[in-house]
């Protein structure tokens, strides 16, 4: 598993942000819905969360122009 919908989503929602000079992106998460935020640290890596009211966080990812490098086999 771990390719589901929402890993599918999230992957096309980063490269459409990199495609388009996006650089920031936010949104509204349950405070206790931890799969999200396991999904947005594997698919984009560090974000932060503040309050948003009524059981909510606001996620904010700050997302680099382009994607990290890939390890390479000297690296492993």
């Amino acid at each position: 598993m771990g390719i589901g919908l929402g890993t599918a989503l999230l992957g096309a929602l980063v490269a459409r942000a990199r495609e388009s000079g996006i650089t920031r992106f936010t949104g509204l998460i349950h405070s206790e819905n931890t799969a999200i935020r396991r999904l947005v640290a594997k698919a984009v890596g560090p974000f932060t969360t503040r309050p948003a009211g009524a059981g909510a966080l606001e996620l904010v990812v700050e997302l680099p122009l382009s994607p990290p490098a890939a390890p390479t086999a000297a690296g492993r």
